[in-house]
């Protein structure tokens, strides 16, 4: 399979803000491409992308409350037969993730980092992969995702589009199952204990659960001494 042929970047299927720059974006997506298509001649022991199931979202999902194991992620959505790039955001862009895939099958995972929350991170990764489980027919051309107005602020039902709708759930349920959420009492008395209580019990990382509980209530003062940054540069080669 020609790698180069028939790169469709010019057909996005733009899910973003209408502020985002789309030239910009466009080039930001060329160059995640260029990337992955390196990546994949160049390691001649690349896996064969299969499939990508829910089960697989929850072990992936679970590296997110192991010190730093982020930082490994290249590597291990390899062993599933999937690239992940991290491409620095273009001044101007507004976007943060895309899914596609190469003319080989193979999908792809390209991430600006553009904000470096470290529940931003896992979110917009899980984003991703949802689509990569559950529209993997649909990513021949990129599904480009601006999932957050600013760092407080995350866009929700853009358009009122079902497939980021469908992407959105799959990746909340990945990180907090709907009946462990339930069990979550940080999320109705705001306490420390009962916060860290919970992740502790269910081996959810703290500032993920935080997260989801500021997005929930849309009170984004909560918790905040929870809150914790990504090793940006470092993912970014920096």
């Amino acid at each position: 399979v020609d790698l180069f042929k028939n790169n469709q970047t010019t057909k996005e299927l733009f899910r973003q803000s209408t502020k985002s720059n789309e030239i910009l974006t466009n080039l930001w997506v060329s160059n995640i491409r260029k990337k992955a298509e390196e990546k994949v001649l160049l390691k001649k022991d690349f896996k064969k992308f299969q499939a990508l199931t829910r089960n697989d979202l929850k072990e992936i999902a679970a590296y997110s409350n192991i010190q730093d194991k982020y930082l490994e992620l290249e590597n291990i959505l390899l062993d599933y037969g999937i690239i992940l790039i991290y491409c620095k955001n273009i001044e101007g862009m507004k976007t943060d993730a895309v899914t596609f895939k190469l003319n080989n099958g193979t999908p792809v995972i390209g991430m600006s980092l553009r904000f470096a929350r470290y529940d931003h991170f896992w979110f917009t990764l899980m984003h991703e992969l949802s689509h990569i489980c559950l529209h993997i027919d649909l990513l021949d051309s990129p599904i480009i995702d601006s999932l957050y107005d600013s760092e407080d602020n995350p866009i929700e039902n853009i358009e009122e589009d079902e497939i980021e709708d469908q992407a959105n759930m799959l990746a909340r349920l990945s990180l907090i199952p709907r009946n462990i959420w339930a069990k979550c009492k940080a999320r109705f008395t705001v306490s420390d204990k009962l916060l860290v209580d919970f992740s502790t019990k269910y081996n959810i990382d703290v500032s993920i659960v935080a997260g989801f509980i500021r997005y929930e209530q849309q009170k984004y003062f909560l918790y905040k001494e929870f809150q914790k940054d990504i090793l940006r540069d470092k993912l970014l080669g920096n």
